[in-house]
């Protein structure tokens, strides 16, 4: 190789003295073969030798109908994402070119991107500036607009006598030898080339063709990888804002409690208000986490995506009952009540609540419906609510055992009651009142578990239903509430 390097020395510097002439000169140019058979769909063939004969490239590229003209829309906008034709050239890209012209022994190396009219460098190696300067110009008078056009490599150890080279303006600038391959980005758009160019005729081994393919690979990969990174960086930035959203939102929830103390009618009203402000912001950002967790399910952003989206469907949820809890008790509550087996009811139960997460080894039972319960006549709406919020709070206060759901007619069958009876911590007897007041939990816990809304509106929710909720505890073994609702809602 060193030889072949050598002896176009001085076929540059003839072409240097004539440059300045106006002449030409060069090497004499060896017989034309006969027309190749360049692109090929079912193998991937390269003119090695400049003389016609086809040689498999272990290289799993698609040639021929691969190609792409140079305005393809699809590739223009591949070539122009996040910036990188305005970024040539870019340095970081220089070790794969100072590879291509050490181990092929080239006299330039570049790595190029094809615009429609216009080749950016990405990166360019050489030992003669002056000859790289010659090639570069426009898209038309460039050998690498046939690598994209052609949509597969193009290995010619003559350019003169190469199918698609030969009629090139390269040659006149005093391109001879050509070994470059197209830059493919993963959805098919053939952005540019890395290639190996010599200004005498040369051979190219199996192993130049290797080595160029490999590391044309490994620039799209880079290139690809960097994409990524840009992307992570930025939907990073979109989980930090929406993350101080939260915190906001937070903040404003965390005001209205300290403000409960106002008058009734003040409070019900600032309530109602927030909550409507609030819900629209609320269901951007879990869109936002779901299209996130849809597009890059593998990627280490996943477990934050899915923490955020979850805190969001939990501040959504309390802004929901309180903005019931505030209609509630404004007295804008609507009862649409219709007939409903209690079957029915409770077999909705246990489907709503199935997927709620509740510690290892707890199990919900919904006993099934007595024999003896007639259809009722209530909002199947508003009781399916007073029994989640029920059972929602008993599996999460219950560490260990179950919780048990049943129903039964009390009051001479005037009314239903349907029993959540949990083995957990229990509650204190000082608190049995105070955790239907909105935002109050029981003892002094501030673990955060639950919004202290659930209960309340759990209370109001069965008041206009005709019933209560009541709670018997008994600490360290367990709790049972009672919802009682009418059984014919409306009934004299």
């Amino acid at each position: 190789m060193q030889a072949v390097h050598a002896a176009a020395r001085p076929e540059v510097q003839q072409h240097h003295a004539a440059a300045q002439v106006g002449e030409r000169q060069r090497p004499a140019a060896r017989p034309a073969a006969s027309t190749p058979e360049f692109w090929r769909t079912d193998a991937h063939a390269v003119d090695v030798e400049g003389s016609g004969h086809l040689r498999e490239v272990s290289s799993p590229r698609v040639t021929g109908s691969a190609g792409q003209e140079l305005d393809d829309p699809r590739r223009l906008a591949a070539l122009e994402r996040r910036g990188l034709f305005a970024s040539a050239p870019d340095t970081s890209f220089d070790r794969f070119t100072r590879i291509v012209a050490t181990v092929l022994d080239v006299p330039l190396a570049q790595l190029s991107l094809v615009g429609e009219h216009e080749e950016r460098y990405l990166s360019r190696r050489t030992d003669d500036p002056d000859l790289a300067a010659m090639l570069s110009g426009p898209v038309a008078d460039s050998a690498c607009q046939w690598v994209v056009r052609s949509g597969a490599e193009i290995v010619a150890e003559d350019a003169e006598s190469h199918e698609l080279l030969a009629d090139s303006p390269a040659i006149g600038k005093g391109l001879r030898a050509y070994c470059g391959f197209p830059l493919r980005r993963s959805g098919g758009e053939i952005i540019g080339t890395l290639c190996a160019i010599d200004f005498a005729p040369r051979p190219w081994t199996e192993e130049h063709v290797k080595l160029v393919s490999d590391l044309s690979d490994m620039v799209v990969t880079e290139i690809e990888l960097r994409d990524a990174l840009e992307l992570a960086t930025e939907r990073t930035q979109e989980l930090e804002d929406a993350a101080r959203g939260l915190r906001t939102l937070q903040d404003v929830l965390d005001e209205s409690e300290h403000e409960r103390d106002r008058t009734e009618r003040v409070s019900i009203d600032l309530a109602s208000t927030i909550a409507h402000e609030l819900r629209t912001p609320l269901f951007a950002i879990r869109g936002l986490a779901e299209v996130m967790l849809a597009e890059a399910p593998a990627s280490g952003l996943a477990t934050d995506v899915a923490m955020i989206d979850r805190t969001a469907q939990e501040a959504l949820e309390l802004v929901n009952e309180q903005l019931q809890l505030a209609r509630t008790e404004a007295g804008h509550a609507v009862v649409d009540a219709s007939d409903v087996a209690l079957e029915e009811v409770l077999g909705a139960l246990r489907g709503m609540m199935a997927p709620v997460p509740r510690a290892p080894g707890v199990e919900l039972v919904v006993e099934p419906a007595p024999a003896d319960v007639p259809a009722l006549r209530t909002d199947p709406g508003k009781l399916a609510q007073i029994l989640r919020n029920l059972v929602a709070n008993a599996l999460r206060h219950t560490e260990r055992g179950e919780v048990r759901v049943a129903a039964r007619l009390v009051d001479d069958g005037t009314r239903v009651a349907f029993t959540v009876r949990d083995t957990g911590a229990g509650i204190p007897a000082d608190d049995l009142e105070r955790i239907f007041q909105p935002f109050e939990r029981a003892g002094d816990s501030e673990d955060g578990r639950g919004t202290g809304l659930g209960l309340p509106l759990a209370r109001k929710l069965a008041d206009l239903l005709g019933g209560t909720v009541d709670v018997e505890s008994e600490p360290g073994v367990g709790s049972t509430f009672t919802a009682t609702v009418a059984a014919r809602y409306g009934a004299t």
